[in-house]
């Protein structure tokens, strides 16, 4: 933001200020997806729809100590393709 500012003298010492704010306006959007893949993004465990509740994690899920992520190929081919397609 950058502030241009002008100040004008009148009778018995009256100053006026006359600011004029200079805005860049920067609009963001926030996009949430969720890619149709079999499994998680860093993990083996499925994603299938109407499952009981915590039945579809495994140890990388849980942070258990030693238990490193493995990136779904899968959803990062499609997450491409998409990003592609939207010219991003």
């Amino acid at each position: 933001m950058q502030i241009v500012g002008y100040f004008f003298i009148l009778k018995n010492t009256t100053i006026i200020y006359n600011f004029r704010l200079q805005y860049d306006i920067v609009i963001g959007l926030e996009i949430h997806v969720q890619l149709n893949t079999q499994s998680k993004l860093f993990s083996t465990s499925p994603t299938t729809f109407g499952a009981e509740p915590n039945t579809q994690a495994n140890l990388v899920d849980l942070a258990l100590p030693g238990s490193l992520p493995v990136l779904n190929e899968e959803a990062v081919k499609k997450a491409a393709i998409f990003g592609f397609g939207i010219n991003a």
